[in-house]
């Protein structure tokens, strides 16, 4: 009998093995054991041909022979293979001795030089690491190497142990070596090419050594070895580097402080902490008593550690710099071999208070509502304040006599000033759309200001569409054009609101005709989804040059909803001649005068929108009789751009809004009383964001009679400018207004007005510049868009907004993304408040990573990075007899661990952690004995569970849960086994049956098995008796650096006394490092 089968694994490449049994063997066993045909070489993306095919047939002719076909990787293609194999009565021994081969070649990088102190080895046995016997050198300074092999089979790959943070290119990782064992041969140019290596530098600006031109400090990157939850890699600094292993408390002249420090590494060795703070702010870490923590061993986990902030420290803002890593006596600066390097902003406290900006969320046309979280929260008191005990209190008279926000919200200041509480504008809704300063005191005359920057949650969970005007320039001499009815991403007028299920999209669109019914030509949908609409202008015979027609969107909730607007074209102004006239004119707040009229508005001012009515036919004194004639009634949609423009808002009995219509707004003289029977004539609402809709009153006069352009005020309503417009203005429209309970009419004299029809009215629109806030006459400061992290199979919108920064000016959003380096789709939203991605079609679990640009209202930018993962990671590692080893002997007792993790954005996690975790794990029964000891749950679970079948090699739906959560860091349970046969044990974690799956407590339902990654695990268990695995190896190895053993910057008497402790302990044995940087032998 035998089987021929593929192989494949992150760390194995698809390769062919083969086994089998004769009559004579003992049954149940297959002693011949495992056996490779051919390895692999690197990996396929060609084409997804792993798999496709494989056979096995037996020789017709002796009956005996097995011929096998399968597919083998190739250097990045794949391969047939095809190969026979017969077994004799005996099971075949090991390879016998070869004539000795030369392998030499040189590890350079990409397109530069060679790397220096690379080790190379001859894997012989293809287990990723070089064991006792296996021929290994390290490059020379040029990248140069070579080794003999005395003794191979008959296929081996020849492997490079990179330190942390170098990446091979194209991945190409090892390189298959064929030995003729009867000739002498040479394998020259055995090369690998590196794209270079990545590190993790601090972040802290310049003028502090952080660059690699300034020699910055920077680790080689090691994922599992760091502080905190995240680590970043890059070829150089980069500011936006993620900081979140350190926590410290207050830091006050002349007092005590305390720090938090988070230490992750992953069962690798400890390292020590090195801290330097600059007291004096001076821009270096170079001072007397600048290297605060040195030396510090700390092991995995969180530590507490006490400092004191010296007297002479300067007040203010500062920096500090944090490294973890193995070396002893760490500079400032300078390479380490791995580790992180964590640059922190702090601020030692002086005699003033600082207040420090704020973020908070509020419902779109809510009541009053208390900003959470309390803007004091992250305030900073005065060192004489805190050595007084006084808390800070926000300032009421620091708030002065207009408390209102950028866009008009009121804000209102707790009597104790403890809190603040604020009222948003109508209808505004979006992120970071609205913001305010307040003030703090110490209690002791300190006091100092801040920004609280509001995002707007829209009240509708449905779309709304809004009006859309294109005037005569958008179709001058063209026959077909492209137009936007979202406006999504860019702002202006008529651009629609997506509410709280984005994105939306065009379902429906009606036929473009005018007044009168006759064709202006034919619509049709480009993209839905980005709101892009084509307009084939080629109007019919009689048509009257202003046409319309209605679109529909709906979207993502199920079931949709959906909204529906209008748009008017002026396609041809000449073909109807105008009788009225609706003309925008901004002026100062004080003036209603068109006199006064505006073309430019700080960031932040209100001024006054008014709107006239200019009854075309008429002109003074000619003919003198048309004082009868003139505007009767007019009605309109006004369309501005929300991110740059705001109504204010109105109470009740507000005298700026006397018909009560929620924002302010007065009608001209004209327009104000209304007579002859008339009522609820005047009508508006600002509720929708970006529309002032159906808006107008009639006259009590029998016409307007005799006026000068732009005519008789038919409002004036108050606006603030909430958005710079960086150079460009912004536009405000006038429009048709589609439901129309009073029609736009004029007077000549007769009993009856004339109803005006659209197109033969002139809307007119205003250009506005908005000149952007400056800080002290500058630009101001850029903000800070922060790496994001979210779990795999994440989909639809994510808020990667959350986290980012901003510094002098308000109004995030993001502006600009770069497509998934994996495939699928990512956009801005519609509301710019975010991203939505879309993975790769049939790969929705491949992890990702793109780059999204933010900006504030002025414009200045930033650019971060977004990964996808898992939302729960397994881990299964191994305790070899007590120890932390990945190898092991036969009679050794093997403890397989499994732990779970949470591995969701942090955005998505509060501490709580898992309310279940449990998985199945397969392992090889002909190597491990399960021991009586058997399974041994930890401690946090409450109700476990456990099934396992004698001889299954399978350890069943082996999990549990808690009432009160597991925390983000978990152990599931602990399995001791007995290694009984040499060989590789693989362990194989899986999704259990449903009801023992994975779950969250702040999250509905389980975690779909697709989201977890449930680990896997390998364990060489060799031969050999007498020291027991896990008690002869150690991690006191050193890849560049023989007399360094403990790889801690320098070699001497400690390194000695480590190893020779090691040996009387244990006793004499190879000391190979089970670390994942094994390399030399001692």
């Amino acid at each position: 009998i035998a089987i021929g089968y593929n192989v494949s694994s992150l760390v194995v490449s698809p390769s062919i093995r083969y086994s089998g049994r004769v009559a004579s063997d003992p049954l149940g066993t297959l002693i011949r054991g495992e056996h490779t045909a051919r390895n692999g070489i690197g990996a396929s993306t060609i084409d997804e041909r792993w798999g496709d095919y494989s056979s096995m047939v037996v020789d017709p002719v002796d009956d005996t022979t097995f011929w096998f076909t399968g597919g083998v990787a190739d250097a990045g293609v794949w391969d047939t293979q095809i190969f026979s194999v017969s077994f004799g009565d005996d099971p075949p021994g090991p390879p016998g001795p070869g004539v000795p081969g030369e392998v030499s070649g040189n590890v350079f990088i990409q397109g530069g030089d060679g790397v220096a102190g690379v080790p190379v080895y001859a894997d012989l046995n293809n287990n990723f690491r070089p064991d006792p016997g296996e021929a290994i050198a390290s490059t020379d300074r040029y990248g140069n190497y070579s080794f003999q092999v005395p003794s191979v089979p008959n296929l081996f790959n020849v492997r490079v142990n990179l330190p942390p943070g170098w990446v091979f290119t194209n991945s190409q990782d090892q390189v298959g070596i064929e030995l003729d064992a009867s000739v002498t041969q040479t394998f020259p140019d055995t090369d690998f090419s590196l794209q270079g290596q990545v590190f993790d530098f601090g972040n802290a600006p310049a003028p502090y050594p952080t660059s690699l031109a300034d020699d910055g400090a920077r680790f080689g990157l090691d994922p599992l070895y760091r502080l905190g939850d995240t680590i970043d890699g890059e070829a150089d600094a980069n500011p936006a580097d993620t900081n979140d292993g350190v926590v410290m408390s207050a830091l006050a002249i002349g007092q005590a402080a305390t720090i938090q420090v988070d230490v992750q590494t992953n069962g690798l060795s400890a390292g020590r902490l090195h801290a330097f703070f600059d007291w004096n702010q001076d821009g270096d870490w170079n001072d007397l008593d600048e290297h605060v923590i040195a030396n510090v061993e700390l092991e995995s986990g969180m530590h507490s550690l006490g400092i004191s902030v010296p007297g002479h420290a300067q007040s203010g803002p500062s920096y500090a710099r944090f490294m973890y890593g193995h070396e002893y006596n760490k500079g400032v600066t300078g390479e380490g071999r791995k580790g992180e390097v964590e640059d922190h902003e702090i601020f030692v406290l002086g005699d003033q208070p600082v207040a420090r900006d704020d973020m908070a969320t509020v419902d779109q046309n809510s009541a009053s509502t208390e900003i959470t979280p309390n803007v004091l929260s992250n305030d900073l008191n005065s060192a004489p304040g805190l050595a007084q005990g006084n808390p800070l209190i926000i300032s009421q008279e620091g708030m002065g006599t207009d408390a209102n926000s950028v866009r008009g919200g009121v804000i209102d200041v707790a009597s104790d000033g403890s809190t603040i509480f604020y009222t948003p504008p109508l209808g505004v809704s979006g992120q970071a759309v609205d913001s305010f300063t307040y003030q703090i005191s110490d209690g002791l005359g300190g006091m100092d200001t801040a920004v609280v920057t509001i995002d707007i949650t829209p009240s509708s969970t449905g779309p709304v569409a809004v009006d859309d005007f294109f005037g005569e320039s958008v179709f001058a001499g063209q026959t077909s054009v492209v137009l936007d009815l979202f406006k999504l991403g860019v702002g202006g007028p008529g651009a629609d609101e997506p509410g709280q299920n984005p994105p939306i999209s065009i379902i429906s669109l009606t036929d473009p005709v005018d007044s009168n019914g006759v064709s202006a030509g034919s619509v049709t949908v480009t993209n839905a989804a980005a709101g892009l609409v084509s307009f084939a202008n080629n109007p019919d015979v009689g048509f009257n040059g202003l046409a319309t027609f209605q679109y529909t969107i709906q979207n993502s909730a199920i079931p949709a909803a959906t909204s529906t607007a209008t748009v008017t074209l002026s396609i041809d102004p000449t073909a109807t001649p105008d009788i009225l006239s609706l003309t925008p004119v901004a002026t100062p707040l004080a003036s209603i005068n068109p006199v006064d009229a505006i073309t430019e508005v700080d960031q932040g001012d209100v001024f006054r929108l008014n709107v006239f009515a200019d009854d075309l036919r008429t002109t003074l004194g000619s003919p003198a009789t048309d004082a009868n004639l003139g505007a009767l009634s007019a009605y309109l949609d006004v369309l501005y751009d929300r991110t740059k423009l705001a109504p204010i808002t109105a109470s009740v009995g507000d005298p700026e809004d006397p018909e009560g219509l929620g924002f302010k707004i007065q009608f001209g003289p004209a327009f104000s009383t209304i007579g002859d029977g008339i009522t609820n004539a005047i009508t508006g609402s600002a509720a929708t964001s970006g529309l002032v809709d159906e808006v107008g009153s009639a006259t009590i006069l029998n016409g307007t009679g005799l006026d000068s352009p732009p005519g008789e005020l038919l409002f004036s309503m108050q606006v603030r400018a909430v958005g710079a417009t960086n150079g460009q203005p912004t536009t405000i429209v006038t429009d048709p207004n589609e439901v129309t309970l009073f029609e736009t009419t004029v007077n000549d004299g007769a009993p009856s007005p004339i109803v005006v029809p659209f197109e033969q009215i002139t809307y007119n629109s205003l250009d506005l510049m908005i000149v952007g806030q400056q800080t002290n006459g500058e630009p101001g400061i850029a903000p800070v868009a922060l790496n994001d992290a979210f779990a795999l199979g994440a989909v639809g919108q994510l808020n990667v907004l959350d986290n980012d920064q901003l510094r002098s000016n308000p109004g995030r959003r993001v502006v600009a993304v770069e497509q998934p380096l994996n495939g699928g789709v990512v956009v801005v939203s519609p509301q710019m408040n975010g991203v939505i991605y879309t993975p790769p079609a049939g790969n929705e679990n491949t992890p990702n990573s793109f780059t999204y640009t933010m900006s504030d209202n002025l414009g200045l930018q930033s650019t971060a990075t977004v990964t996808i993962g898992p939302q729960a990671e397994y881990d299964i590692s191994f305790l070899v007899n007590g120890m932390p080893a990945s190898i092991a002997n036969v009679g050794d007792e093997v403890t397989v661990v499994v732990t779970a993790r949470d591995t969701r954005a942090p955005s998505q996690r509060d501490g709580s952690g898992f309310q279940a975790v449990g998985l199945d794990l397969s392992y090889d029964q002909t190597l491990l004995d399960l021991s009586q000891q058997g399974v041994t749950f930890g401690s946090n679970l409450e109700n476990p569970e456990y099934d396992h079948v004698a001889g299954s090699g399978l350890l069943d739906n082996v999990g549990g849960s808690a009432n009160s959560g597991l925390g983000e860091a978990v152990e599931v349970y602990s399995a001791t086994f007995t290694a009984t046969s040499e060989g590789t044990a693989n362990f194989l974690g899986a999704a259990p049956d449903a009801n023992l799956g994975t779950s969250f407590v702040n999250a509905s339902g389980g975690v779909d098995s697709r989201f977890v990654d449930f680990g896997t695990g390998v364990l060489q268990i060799h031969a050999e008796q007498g020291v027991r695995a896990g008690e002869s190896y150690s991690a006191y190895t050193n890849l560049s650096d023989r007399v360094d053993v403990d790889g801690d910057g320098s070699g001497g008497l400690a390194d000695i006394l480590g190893v020779v402790r090691r040996i009387h302990q244990y006793g004499e044995a190879d000391l190979p490092n089970i670390s994942p940087e094994v390399a030399m032998f001692y």
